[in-house]
């Protein structure tokens, strides 16, 4: 690994974003470029699949999450003929491997975003195969083709022309200044309209998240079968807002029916004391001090050392002996035997 890589902002981005230790993180790096130097000595890496590339790696996780995090992150590039690039390849690898892809290929394929200039060649502008040696000028490689339908499940909308200048249409109506490109972008890489639409319900239903411009770039960069919640950019200070407002109305909602709650259970409380008193009350005040302490012995064994030695019986434990008065059962019109102190 180059000296000064593991201080690399995209490094530690990479870092955390995999949940991964700094060793784990060389490690993983290191077997990716050392197997790419013999699968892929041009740096084409995306000719491989995803779990391939997992694989290379000896990563365990979501293959699809490993990538999008190397490309998010800057170790991966997209390419329109090689769907990815190991970025700056040619710039790092040893010179036996640069003498090899001479040798066998003509030279390093690469995209670069910026005119790049080469040992055996003038600058390269954007967009352009840039090679090694220009003596060994490679073709240009067509854009792909559209591979073959997968199935849609229930969406009955096809990959036809105009099954997409409809998504684009309604790309179109949302803000996106170039729904043709971002539509066309997706596509070559085999990506189904229905799958843009799923993109684009869940960008609506989580307006205001992202702008017209974060839905662009995501269907821009969009492969197939990818999730449609994932690979999108922070949401906005304003969906934060909106939802910390949404949240705190939801628990003041929340606090408020609690309180509701409590006071109608309050209420029903005191109702049903007011019966109770009113119909056991002086039956419990009549009870002798010896009946009394028979009827508590009996039903409420644990109050029996709370009981007063004169005096009415008040508070809850008054509330209790009440309660056990009403739930003994009683012959009809027939009271306690009552005895006069």
């Amino acid at each position: 690994m180059k000296l000064g890589t593991l201080d690399l902002t995209k490094f530690k981005r990479l870092q955390r974003r995999l949940n991964e230790t700094v060793r784990g993180t060389v490690g993983l790096l290191e077997l990716i470029w050392i197997r790419a130097a013999k699968d892929c000595p041009q740096g084409d890496i995306g000719r491989l699949s995803n779990l391939e590339i997992a694989i290379m790696a000896e990563w365990d996780g979501d293959a699809d999450e490993l990538v999008d995090a190397l490309t998010d992150c800057g170790w991966f590039d997209p390419s329109e003929s090689s769907r990815l690039l190991i970025h700056d390849w040619p710039d790092h690898v040893p010179n036996w491997l640069k003498g090899v892809v001479a040798k066998k290929f003509g030279g390093f394929l690469l995209y670069g975003s910026k005119p790049t200039v080469r040992n055996h060649g003038s600058p390269t502008m954007v967009g352009e195969p840039c090679l090694t040696k220009s003596s060994h000028a490679m073709p240009f490689l067509p854009h792909p083709q559209t591979p073959a339908p997968r199935d849609s499940g229930d969406f009955d909308l096809e990959p036809t022309q105009a099954g997409w200048e409809a998504v684009a249409a309604e790309l179109a109506a949302e803000g996106v200044r170039l729904p043709e490109k971002a539509c066309d972008s997706a596509r070559s890489r085999g990506v189904l309209p229905h799958e843009v639409r799923a993109v684009l319900e869940y960008w609506r239903e989580n307006k205001p998240a992202w702008n017209a411009g974060a839905l662009y770039y995501k269907v821009l960069g969009m492969r197939p079968e990818e999730k449609h919640q994932i690979r999108w950019p922070e949401r906005s200070a304003e969906f934060v807002k909106a939802v910390q407002k949404k949240t705190a109305v939801i628990v003041a909602n929340k606090r408020e029916e609690t309180k509701a709650k409590w006071r109608k259970e309050q209420a029903e409380a005191e109702s049903k004391s007011a019966s109770l008193e009113t119909e056991y009350g002086p039956e419990l005040d009549a009870m002798s001090t010896e009946k009394l302490r028979e009827f508590v012995a009996a039903n409420l064994p644990l109050r029996l050392g709370q009981l007063p030695d004169n005096g009415a019986v008040v508070g809850s434990l008054r509330g209790e002996l009440l309660r056990a008065i009403a739930s003994v059962p009683k012959a009809p019109n027939m009271k306690f035997e009552v005895t006069s102190c």
